[in-house]
């Protein structure tokens, strides 16, 4: 992932996965970061690094598996605590043609991944029907 900074020199992270485990580098203005952290504790950090302007670059398909894992056991208010960096998420998904079938065929598991995408847009239409009943009965 990417971000301009304000000296116009792009900040990074990075992040090496290995099984449950992930090893990342920050790399800011004079400083790195390297932490050993497991695979949802990093699935957390990667929206919330998407929320506070970071670009995703790319990821490889098992960290996209462990993403579409993660976000499905998300609750709705888990969700919406992240819910911008799980729109650019979703947004990068689109773009670059991740489905959880692309997924399901590189990965060997005896299970489906759930579908994130089409549960997230769900989730939105229903926050959004919700906001216009609620806008009704303020009429």
């Amino acid at each position: 992932m990417s971000k301009q900074s304000h000296e116009k020199e792009a900040d990074f992270i990075a992040v090496f996965a290995i099984e449950s485990m992930a090893m990342v580098i920050k790399s800011g203005l004079q400083w790195k970061d390297f932490a050993l952290i497991n695979s949802e504790i990093l699935s957390k950090s990667i929206l919330q690094d998407l929320s506070d302007g970071y670009r995703m670059e790319y990821m490889d398909t098992a960290m996209h598996a462990q993403m579409w894992l993660h976000l499905s056991w998300m609750g709705d208010k888990e969700k919406q605590y992240y819910k911008e960096g799980i729109q650019s998420y979703a947004d990068y998904c689109k773009e670059h043609g991740i489905t959880n079938r692309l997924i399901d065929a590189y990965m060997t598991w005896d299970f489906q991944i759930p579908d994130f995408l089409q549960e997230w847009q769900s989730m939105k239409e229903k926050c959004a029907s919700q906001v216009s009943v609620r806008q009704d009965r303020k009429r």
